[in-house]
């Protein structure tokens, strides 16, 4: 496509106000606001701010915001050497988020063809507090392999003004000549004509299916039919000695109170997919049309009496299915004036922080607590404190005093409530005999000041114990009890692990600053990064305490990433290496499929992803991957220190990671020649999983077309990127079961979807129908010698398609199951002896 420069477009030189063309910069502003808006920020052109009276690039935020800059992507002609910035910037009450570079920033950063950074963080001019317009200049050497220069301008995790005028970017050969700005690279699609159309049938809750995962497990009455859950030794345990592990999914707001045959629809949906636990999230949501809250009053102490019993239907409909429940507490309720509540219009979601050492906002939450656990569900007959399908009761959902630098940190809190933590601090201080301070909390705080960590941590602990001991001397609560679930540094751990379960969330390619699919992503697989510092999995380990059950009650591999299907099977199989002992996907949606994927985090309307969740609840939910032998290390002394940051990745695949302050540090992981891990999976550089297990045999990642053996089984893969696995249906071995099943899932997308440059997000979400990328592959192994096989294909949503087809065996004794001619995503392979 034949590249027209835009109006503010100069041969060799990118301008921002200056002299001639100030009129034009409207557009570069437009241009930029197109590629990245932060959720706090707002952005302009003001015609007469800038130095000499011209226009400047006005940029405001009043919440921190990783994703606060305007971005903008110029390619490379072949020959350049060197780029220049310069320009003037002026800051109004800039405050950054505790690091020098938290600030107003100007940068280039530079790409390779891929969109990834070449030659790390250039240097940057980064700007806090309050300054005129000041002049600045950068000078860059291109990195080798640099195809595009990407201009940055905005506030960088900061909060105030910022003002940018007179920017030129330039870039010169080695003789010093300017050269012409390359056009910005162009949106991607997909090509997907050979790709077939999702035309899965609609769910139907009452069908008999022929994959059904409890009854697989053997799992048959009510939930609590095993008594109250504990903990005990690390790992979950019921009253009457039964070990489980949780496999669970999370609800939000109106998926708690449906209609009761939609409610029915979507239980049943779940328990086929797997889950054996929901967590019941956001009931107290602010945001939403509908909480449990009563809308009418001006408080938020009255439940609406109509969504009430419909959420106490949907817990019995859960308990007859089998389905355990998590609680959470206070999550983002909105206070309001009634409440009695300081400052109530001005506090955000949930009260984060303030709701952790005011008194008034404690009280709140022990009344909803009392009302949600108290009140008798009539259609159990039973209080929720009473009800052993109650399996786990947090506290309160990602708030933590020592966050910094985020959504829901002292950034936002209200200016009384800063001010009530002072004093509280200066009472500390004289009660411990020591001097006054002068700076705030929140100040000292940023500078990692040791008596203020003492002063949050003791603050803390004293909410969690106030709480759990109301919780459970007062209300009866017979469960294990979580504080919170955002953790970032080792006092927080420390303090959370005096809970009885440790509880944390996980996301991979989170769209930046927000929860839409159109926002920037990596695009990068999971899988790529299991041995890293950078992966999800690396920061739940550096958190697994000795003897406390490690419980991830957020985890998502986030669409549009194209792999994001890799994240069911991925989640289980570390957690299984790692003996964590539960896993909450976020999130489930609908009871029916929708025409087209549409939610960063909805599961159940990503049909590849749908299909691979069953699969991973049997694994994992039957320990069919062994743990790894474990591997003790301190935490860490520092209060401050970002866990695991001394602990080597390497040690995923190796061992199984736990937190005790008598071992020492380990030292560097043992990395194989080839394949890397000591157990029964194995991962091989740049992206590849293999799991050789009894009842599994499996591959993820890209493939070269080379044949992996796993076990008995050999996969053939001629796609970049897939799963493939082979899960014994029985409590036998893959080689003695007589049922099998056979599973393989690629890429999807809705038809028409365009992606942002280099990949990075949605330019176009598309339309329906979903489309499914065709697996060229197949998986074949040696059955026992004159044994009849026959296929049965199965559906999304576990139910038949067709009758049983047999399915040959060569002359090498050898059957494949070639995954192309699959017309769905699973197969079952019936294996019956020979007469």
């Amino acid at each position: 496509m034949f590249w027209s420069p835009p109006r503010w477009f100069v041969v060799g030189v990118l301008m921002l106000g200056c002299g001639a063309i100030h009129a034009e910069s409207t557009d570069l502003a437009a241009d930029l606001q197109a590629f990245a808006k932060p959720k706090q920020g707002s952005f302009r052109v003001a015609e007469s701010e800038g130095p000499a009276g011209g226009p400047a690039l006005r940029v405001r935020a009043v919440a921190p915001d990783w994703n606060g800059l305007l971005t903008r992507d110029f390619s490379v002609p072949a020959g350049a050497v060197s780029a220049e910035l310069s320009g003037q910037m002026m800051t109004e009450k800039v405050v950054g988020s505790g690091q020098s570079f938290t600030a107003a920033r100007a940068q280039l950063v530079f790409l390779n063809n891929r969109g990834s950074m070449v030659g790390g963080w250039p240097s940057s001019t980064d700007v806090q507090g309050t300054t005129a317009w000041k002049a600045f200049s950068q000078t860059h050497k291109l990195p080798p392999g640099t195809a595009y220069v990407r201009l940055n301008l905005g506030l960088y995790n900061a909060v105030g003004l910022a003002k940018f005028s007179d920017i030129q970017l330039t870039l010169r050969d080695a003789s010093g000549k300017k050269m012409e700005l390359g056009p910005p690279p162009q949106a991607e699609s997909t090509d997907t004509t050979t790709w077939r159309p999702f035309a899965d049938q609609p769910f139907r809750p009452d069908s008999t299916p022929v994959l059904d995962i409890p009854k697989i497990l053997g799992v048959t009455g009510p939930a609590g039919a095993h008594g109250f859950l504990g903990a005990k030794n690390g790992r979950f345990v019921f009253a009457d000695g039964t070990p489980v592990r949780f496999w669970a999914t999370n609800f939000g707001v109106s998926d708690n109170w449906r209609p009761e045959a939609e409610s029915a629809a979507a239980v049943e949906r779940i328990r086929r997919m797997g889950f054996n636990m929901v967590r019941l999230h956001h009931l107290d949501a602010g945001w939403a049309k509908e909480s449990l809250f009563d809308e009418t009053k001006d408080n938020t102490q009255s439940f609406e009496p109509g969504r009430l019993d419909r959420f106490f239907r949907m817990l019995g409909q859960l308990r007859n299915a089998g389905v355990y429940y998590y609680l959470d507490l206070l999550v983002t309720r909105k206070f309001k004036s009634g409440d009695g509540v300081r400052d109530a219009e001005a506090l955000d979601f949930g009260a984060k922080i303030a709701g952790q050492f005011n008194r008034r906002l404690i009280e709140l939450q022990k009344d909803y607590a009392r009302q949600i656990l108290t009140t008798v569900n009539p259609h159990t007959g039973l209080k929720l404190a009473d009800d052993p399908a109650l399996a786990l009761v947090a506290i309160i959902n990602e708030s933590s005093l020592f966050l910094q630098g985020a959504v829901g940190s002292y950034e936002q809190l209200p200016k009384s409530y800063i001010e009530e933590l002072n004093a509280l601090y200066a009472a500390w201080r004289e009660k411990n005999q020591l001097p006054p301070v002068a700076k705030s909390v929140p100040a000292l705080l940023k500078s990692r000041d040791s008596q203020v960590v003492v002063f949050l941590r003791e603050t803390q602990d004293a909410y969690y114990a106030e709480m759990r001991s109301f919780l459970r001397d007062e209300l009866g609560v017979k469960v294990p009890i979580i504080g919170s679930n955002f953790q970032e540094v080792v006092a927080d751990a420390r303090s959370n692990a005096l809970l009885d379960v440790y509880d944390v969330h996980a996301y991979w390619d989170h769209p930046q600053g927000g929860w839409s699919a159109e926002a920037p992503i990596s695009n990068t697989p999971l899988v790529q990064a299991l041995p890293k510092k950078n992966s999800p999995f690396h920061k739940i380990a550096a958190q697994r305490f000795s003897g406390m059950p490690m419980f991830v009650s957020e985890w998502q591999a986030c669409w549009p990433n194209e792999t994001q299907f890799e994240g069911p099977l991925l989640f289980a199989t570390m957690a299984s290496l790692q003996g964590w002992q539960g896993l909450a996907n976020f999130g489930f949606s609908e009871s029916d499929w929708s025409p087209r994927m549409s939610g960063v985090f909805a599961s159940g309307q990503r049909p590849n992803t749908t299909a691979a969740l069953p699969t991973a609840a049997l694994i994992f939910r039957r320990d069919d991957i062994a743990r790894l032998p474990v591997q003790k290390f301190p935490l860490g002394k520092d209060p401050m220190e970002t866990v695991g940051t001394d602990l080597d990745a390497g040690w995923l695949l190796t061992h199984a990671l736990e937190v005790d302050d008598g071992a020492p540090l380990p030292g560097k992981a043992q990395e194989g020649s080839e394949w890397i891990g000591a157990g029964e999976v194995q991962w091989k550089n740049p992206g590849l999983l293999r799991i050789n297990a009894p009842r599994v045999a499996g591959v993820l990642g890209s493939f070269d077309e080379s044949p992996i053996p796993a076990g008995a089984f050999e996969f053939r893969m001629a796609i970049p990127f897939a799963q493939a696995v082979v899960v014994s249906l029985t409590p036998d071995d893959l080689m003695t079961s007589k049922r099998l099943l056979v599973q393989a899932v690629a890429r999807a997308e809705n038809t028409a979807m365009e992606y942002r440059p280099f990949r990075k997000g949605l330019q176009n979400s598309g339309t329906a129908p979903i489309l499914m990328e065709p697996i060229k592959g197949s998986v074949s192994w040696t059955p026992p010698p004159g044994a009849s096989l026959t296929l049965t294909e199965v559906d999304w949503n576990g139910d038949a398609v067709g009758e049983p087809k047999p399915l040959a065996v060569d002359t090498d004794g050898r059957a494949t199951v070639d995954f192309s001619t699959l017309s769905a995503a699973s197969a079952i392979i019936e294996i019956s002896s020979p007469k």
